[in-house]
């Protein structure tokens, strides 16, 4: 998704990136740059994204 469909309202922009750091995330894990051995290093390499573009 380019920069310029960047929803306005607050709701649709938080569903974004939501979405967005989930792909990034899900890419991250299938082209194999992470490794997810227990939940909690998901849940820490998920919230780093969502950090790094929310």
């Amino acid at each position: 998704m380019a920069v310029n469909n960047i929803p306005m309202s607050k709701i649709d922009r938080l569903n974004f990136i939501i979405d967005l750091s989930w792909k990034i995330f899900f890419e991250k894990i299938t082209s194999s740059r992470i490794k997810i051995n227990k939940e909690s290093s998901m849940q820490l390499h998920h919230s780093s994204i969502l950090n790094t573009i929310g």
